[in-house]
């Protein structure tokens, strides 16, 4: 079985790309936010990354949404995108941005945990006493994270229509 793994590379590539900037800033803003009322409600953290990650996976699922406001996104995302390859049916790419949401918040829980319980512990003091610090920091690690998660489910729904295709080809 011959595997195109080429067909599908840059345009992944793109879209975790454009996630990756989608999320950066907001994220950071969200942490200040967050941290600057008092840090006491966790919940609200990941709500609010758990919802710029489902707008950014609508805008990679439902990319016709989008083209119409911003149409930047279709040259960024390039054409196997916009035509929506790699899903099937609606609920496909509902069940898609819903496990990204879920997702979201997983992974930025795990920033959480890995800034306010490992970095700060292991690294000096002055390092982190700027809010700033903590929130570009935080960021990273989520944006980076997220972006990665899109990375595999943009992956597996490709590899899904390309075996599906395949497999009709073979029967």
């Amino acid at each position: 079985m011959h595997w195109p793994y080429e067909s599908f590379r840059r345009a992944r590539l793109r879209a975790s790309m454009l996630a990756f900037i989608l999320l950066f800033i907001p994220v950071v803003m969200i942490y200040l936010y967050w941290e600057r009322n008092g840090n006491s409600k966790i919940g609200l953290l990941l709500l609010y990354i758990s919802i710029l990650h489902i707008i950014v996976s609508i805008s990679y699922a439902y990319p016709r949404l989008f083209l119409k406001h911003i149409p930047i996104v279709s040259s960024i995302l390039g054409e196997d995108i916009i035509q929506s390859k790699g899903f099937n049916s609606s609920k496909q790419k509902i069940t898609f941005v819903i496990l990204q949401g879920i997702g979201a918040a997983g992974v930025s829980e795990i920033a959480r945990f890995v800034l306010l319980d490992i970095v700060i512990e292991f690294t000096p003091v002055q390092w982190f006493q700027s809010s700033i610090t903590k929130g570009v920091f935080f960021s990273t690690i989520s944006s980076i994270l997220i972006s990665v998660f899109l990375w595999i489910g943009i992956t597996r729904s490709r590899e899904k229509l390309i075996l599906d295709k395949q497999w009709k080809i073979e029967d």
